[in-house]
């Protein structure tokens, strides 16, 4: 599956509902771009997004444990307060970092680690 940065956010932002197999009504959010989301069924589609995002995340090791804590857990939680909580600098790079990896299509075999090394001299990737 092939996704842009915007809709790896898309759905993280919305995990629960694709999980569910109900697509959210994409009127409700501002600035995503989810155009060719859809292209089969739209129940399949939904779970097969929510499963394939989730798989994605689950390889970025402790940012996609942040990951996980901020979207994919009863409910959406703040960046702050997951940084405040567990003690930890740079969330939002951490989080931007494992939604660029997950929408890497060319990339998403590799290890996330390896995967950081390549991508260390970009600007969204350091630290």
């Amino acid at each position: 599956m092939n996704f842009a940065f915007n809709h790896v956010k898309y759905i993280l932002y919305h995990y629960w509902e694709f999980a569910s197999g109900i697509w959210p009504d994409p009127k409700n959010d501002e600035n995503v771009a989810v155009k060719g989301l859809w292209l089969k069924a739209p129940f399949v589609d939904a779970c097969e997004f929510a499963a394939e995002v989730a798989l994605r995340v689950k390889r970025c090791g402790l940012d996609g444990l942040l990951v996980e804590t901020i979207f994919m857990r009863n409910g959406t939680r703040s960046e702050d307060d997951v940084a405040k909580e567990y003690h930890i600098k740079d969330v939002h790079g951490r989080v931007n970092r494992v939604v660029r990896y997950c929408a890497d299509e060319i990339n998403i075999k590799k290890d996330y680690k390896a995967w950081c090394r390549e991508n260390r001299n970009k600007a969204w990737c350091r630290k």
